[in-house]
């Protein structure tokens, strides 16, 4: 009768513990690097990419200074709060939900004799580099509810062993 009362409270929590956790779906931060090779201070950079997974989130401009944005659901659009010099690095980050993604196109904004302009993104030159690594969400409802249910387990074991002593008694 014992085992099958402990036994029962396990399941239970171990039921509860997978019921009412939350399921975190991974996501993956994206980290790209590439450089002004069109000659001419460029004012901004938009890139599409590919296999996101949904929508782009928490682009981040790492270098230089800037302001950033998704423009749809697979495009990060920078604009620079300075032009960037010819030859200059840009750095930058987002979020997806899947991995591996892959560079679909780019442009530079430029301005050329007083106008603005763009000058597509020639991955080879400009050095683009791109890598995704996945974020580890941790999951404090699962954990807390399981050591809630273990904690009530050990409860009703020690609860058991003085009813037993008292009916020996």
């Amino acid at each position: 009768m014992q085992r099958r009362i402990m036994f029962l409270a396990l399941a239970a929590s171990v039921i509860a513990t997978f019921a009412l956790a939350t399921p975190t779906q991974a996501s993956y931060i994206t980290t790209v690097t590439i450089a002004d090779n069109t000659s001419l201070p460029a004012n901004g950079l938009d890139t599409t990419w590919s296999g996101v997974g949904g929508s782009i989130t928490d682009v981040q401009l790492l270098t230089p200074a800037g302001v950033t944005g998704v423009i749809g659901t697979d495009t990060v659009h920078l604009a620079f709060n300075s032009p960037l010099v010819a030859g200059g690095i840009v750095t930058f980050s987002f979020v997806s939900a899947t991995a591996p993604i892959s560079f679909v196109s780019g442009v530079w904004a430029v301005t050329l004799a007083g106008r603005d302009a763009t000058v597509d993104v020639n991955s080879t030159l400009d050095g683009l580099q791109f890598s995704s690594v996945p974020i580890t969400v941790p999951e404090p409802e699962s954990m807390s509810l399981l050591i809630v249910g273990l904690a009530g387990l050990l409860g009703l074991r020690n609860w058991t062993k003085r009813r037993a002593k008292v009916a020996q008694a």
